[in-house]
């Protein structure tokens, strides 16, 4: 178990509040407490995660709107918001990788026109046919 002082808690609980962190950071400031980091991660909520040096909030906050699963992860593995930004970072470098590598791969099946002639020649085809009966 991880213990601080009563100043430093206080002092931590005091820069969530003041830094304007919403109800949707909740779980991740309570596993990064868990986990012995009690101060919010550095930056402001204007931060742009896309800069070319983000700051600690806006790295943290784009994972939280987007891949809320993996920065747990991310924080379950980390020792503070430095390690945890670090992960997170390599994360999205991974899936943009990811994304590249799939956009560049031939897919798979058949063309939006290709289907529309197949589906043109069945209706021609089944055209005026009656199944015999009455």
């Amino acid at each position: 178990m991880i213990t601080f002082s009563k100043a430093a808690w206080l002092s931590a609980q005091e820069a969530w509040r003041s830094g304007r962190f919403g109800a949707e950071w909740d779980p991740f400031r309570t596993a990064a407490a868990e986990r012995g980091f009690i101060f919010p991660p550095g930056g402001s909520p204007d931060d742009d995660p896309e800069d070319p040096h983000p700051s600690q909030r806006a790295v943290v906050y784009e994972a939280v709107s987007n891949t809320p699963r993996a920065l747990m992860d991310a924080i379950a593995a980390s020792r503070d918001w430095s390690e945890v930004v670090r992960l997170v970072i390599a994360s999205r470098r991974i899936l943009r990788r990811a994304a590249v590598s799939r956009e560049q791969e031939p897919t798979p099946g058949i063309s939006r026109d290709e289907a529309a002639e197949i589906v043109q020649r069945i209706e021609a085809g089944t055209a005026g046919y009656h199944h015999g009966g009455s």
